[in-house]
């Protein structure tokens, strides 16, 4: 039976004192008053402070809306459940509802206290997490000290995905699972683990991560796993029977069996190409990795394999953590491209290389359950970015010994040292909610993170949510895949969209003809709209797909923009609605302040270059690069940014008002010298100046942008056959001749001979 205590055995290892999940020799002998952080109250204050700033940022997660119109419609109309009213194409489709219990309860939470209700909530779920994650270390033998330091790394790693989701609370009630795998056989711990399973099931789909927990804790005890085969704790055959009663419990869902199968249908639906290249959280992780040169992809291969040949041959914790540090810090110092200013990221690498150095020391001290859930869970991450909070749990299980070895060897240093140690432990819990309050762990996202209380105007559809229901326009909506959920949030049951985040709610085919048809290489404007009787397109300025969807609309007569602002534009084709006068209301949106961080400058806060960006991105996008120009230059003094000195010299090149830039161009090449886009930019800007000042007459100055043009491009021969111009002109023919010579020595594909026979003062510079 579940619940049942296996027999002891022949050679019983000693039982721990306490809550210590290791085994005694795993453990140092720790005088009473000794420890780094022998207050309890010290060290929760310290996890749920931490983990409070993570939920301290502005409701940016776009499935966390949906949530709310599915609960509000659970609400109103019970029978419902299961059964999608919010996509204009399936009005009436049939899905499971693996969220109802969430999505009801914040729907209860909006209807109560609105948006401060809902950022309380969200506040609470960061904690929640955090707390089972430092219960889980503290179960499985960690010292107060190794706790709060793993609970610290694991919420810098798990940033990103620390949103009011289920997925968030499937987190902690992981971590809860496996704090009850290391706990001794009763009854009260079967009931525990049954109730667990009957709650998750409820709340979110990732119950099967739960189930793998036990699976592995199963294969654990049956292969001799010395911390799971102790006196007192369940045998295997107890641990299967366990989980069958685990699956039993997954019954009670409103759904039953459908809700238990609903795992098995996901990953059919993942099968699909267009869910990984459509959706961002479904890439693989591998494309972190992308854009990595031969030589740094062996630095970060040696990074991974220095440390565990380390943690092979080295007996001692600290030396092999040192290695293992030192290791996982070259993915801060030298990251992967695509994992540049991307710090969870790059914690959740490090991390990971601190738990595989300890890989062969869990092996040789048969503790094989951390062992099989941090290869299975790290298998798990490999599809899909979003899987990679999964690795935290083992991770920490991995690094438990050594990091209590390390602290509890400490504590029996001088009270100094003691003292020390702990304001270190405090300086790095300060740190890291300094930087997720001062909006630092971002990176270039055009959807950023921003700490603030409530709902996130400038990155979902508010304003033109507000004007759709005042102008209560006729037809069908266009929406991208991101803005779904808010426009249901605030629309629904008056007005559907086109489709939303929950992609239960609608058959896998309806998502690939949104990524070829709507968002693809596909995209008809007029056909989509013809079959679908659409009249009216929200789409945020966030998409990336803008650069396909806008301009088919302003370049199409019967469509007109009506409403524009730092989220999102709305076209339409209905006659009651007038065009929007663009360049009043860009003059109406520069006076806004979308970038002034919640944390003040002078306390650390960063300034957002996104969403600052996003407007005259757009403008760009539309055709209009001279209220692009406007908008983004101010900008200029504010961010110091690759992206934005970009934009403002294609914009500056297609006004042919280049000139004055350059010294802007100058300023950001020397911030950013690899930038190809900076150089050429600067290259065609100095080439179109160099004309107009030789028309002029301004030779000197001329010479001294074609000049500049050969450091930018030395194997452009275009600078040298101006610069030939220049010396003729001056009646320098020896150098003429030198310059036309260094011209077409570099002339691949003949334009600059071209170039000397066309001009009668060069001609005679050919062949000499």
């Amino acid at each position: 039976m579940p619940g049942s205590v296996r027999k002891q055995r022949a050679h019983p290892q000693p039982r721990s004192s306490g809550k210590s999940a290791l085994p005694a020799e795993a453990r140092v002998p720790v005088q009473p008053g000794t420890g780094l952080l022998d207050s309890r109250v010290l060290a929760l204050a310290i996890v749920v402070t931490l983990s409070a700033t993570f939920g301290v940022h502005r409701l940016i997660d776009p499935d966390f809306f949906q949530q709310i119109a599915v609960g509000r419609q659970i609400i109103s109309e019970p029978a419902s459940f299961g059964i999608s009213t919010f996509v204009d194409d399936y009005p009436s489709y049939h899905y499971v509802e693996d969220k109802w219990l969430p999505s009801v309860v914040v729907a209860a939470i909006d209807m109560v206290a609105a948006e401060h209700g809902l950022m309380l909530y969200q506040i609470a779920l960061c904690i929640g997490v955090g707390l089972a994650w430092y219960g889980m270390q503290r179960r499985w033998g960690g010292s107060r000290y190794a706790a709060v330091l793993g609970t610290a790394l694991a919420l810098l790693a798990c940033a990103f995905r620390l949103e009011p989701r289920p997925d968030t609370i499937s987190h902690a009630l992981l971590a809860l699972v496996v704090l009850s795998v290391a706990t001794p056989a009763s009854r009260a711990v079967t009931g525990y683990t049954l109730l667990l399973f009957a709650l998750w099931i409820n709340v979110h789909g990732y119950f099967v991560n739960g189930m793998l927990v036990m699976v592995a804790a199963a294969a654990a005890t049956f292969v001799g796993d010395d911390v799971l085969n102790r006196s007192g704790m369940p045998a295997w055959r107890d641990r299967v029977m366990l989980i069958i009663a685990a699956l039993g419990a997954c019954l009670l869902h409103p759904q039953g069996w459908l809700a238990l199968l609903s795992p098995v249908e996901q990953l059919a639906m993942l099968r699909s190409e267009a869910f990984h290249v459509g959706i961002q959280e479904l890439q693989p992780v591998r494309e972190l990795l992308a854009g990595t040169s031969r030589a740094h992809s062996i630095a970060l291969l040696l990074s991974v394999l220095g440390p565990l040949v380390a943690g092979s041959s080295i007996a001692s914790p600290f030396p092999r953590q040192a290695i293992a540090a030192g290791a996982g810090l070259l993915w801060f110092a030298w990251p992967p491209p695509a994992m540049a200013d991307a710090i969870p990221y790059q914690t959740s690498a490090a991390l990971w290389i601190l738990a595989l150095t300890e890989v062969p020391s869990a092996l040789k001290t048969r503790r094989y359950f951390p062992v099989f859930l941090f290869a299975g869970f790290s298998l798990l991450a490999i599809p899909a970015v979003r899987n990679l909070p999964l690795l935290v749990p083992p991770c920490l299980l991995l690094l438990v010994p050594s990091w209590a070895h390390i602290g509890e060897s400490s504590s029996r240093a001088q009270p100094a040292r003691r003292a020390f140690a702990v304001g270190l432990l405090i300086l790095l819990a300060t740190t890291i909610a300094w930087g997720r309050l001062s909006d630092r762990l971002n990176g270039y996202v055009r959807g950023p993170t921003r700490t603030g209380w409530g709902i996130d105007s400038v990155r979902f559809p508010v304003g033109a949510a507000n004007y759709l229901a005042a102008a209560n326009l006729p037809g069908r909506l266009l929406n991208n895949f991101d803005v779904g959920g808010y426009l249901l949030y605030r629309l629904h049951p008056g007005r559907r969209v086109f489709i939303a985040g929950n992609t239960a709610m609608f058959p896998v085919s309806f998502f690939e003809y949104y990524d070829s048809q709507v968002v693809g290489s596909q995209f008809d404007l007029e056909r989509l709209a013809r079959e679908r009787q659409i009249t009216t397109v929200v789409w945020d300025l966030v998409s990336t797909q803008a650069q396909r969807i806008f301009p088919a609309l302003v370049q199409h007569p019967q469509w007109k923009l009506v409403y524009l602002d730092h989220a999102a534009a709305v076209f339409t084709t209905a006659q009651s609605e007038r065009p929007l006068d663009l360049d009043h209301r860009i003059t109406e949106l520069a006076t806004q302040d979308v970038w002034h961080p919640a944390l003040p400058v002078e306390l650390g806060g960063k300034a957002l270059l996104f969403p600052a960006l996003n407007l005259p991105a757009f403008l760009q996008t539309i055709g209009r690069p001279d209220l692009a120009l406007r908008a983004a230059e101010p900008l200029w003094s504010i961010f110091q940014a690759e992206p934005l000195a970009a934009l403002i010299g294609t914009a500056a090149t297609q006004t042919n008002s280049i000139g004055p830039r350059l010294p802007l161009l100058e300023e950001a090449l020397q911030r950013f010298p690899s930038s190809q886009d900076l150089q050429t930019l600067l290259f065609t800007g100095y080439a179109t100046q160099a004309n107009e000042l030789l028309l002029r007459g301004d030779l000197e100055t001329a010479d001294r942008h074609l000049r500049r043009m050969t450091e930018l491009q030395p194997n452009a021969c275009g600078p040298y056959l101006g610069l030939a111009k220049t010396a003729v002109t001056r009646g320098d023919v020896a150098r003429g001749k030198s310059m036309a010579g260094a011209a077409l020595a570099r002339d691949a594909d003949g334009s600059c001979r071209r170039g000397l026979l066309s001009d009668p003062s060069l001609t005679s510079l050919v062949g000499s």
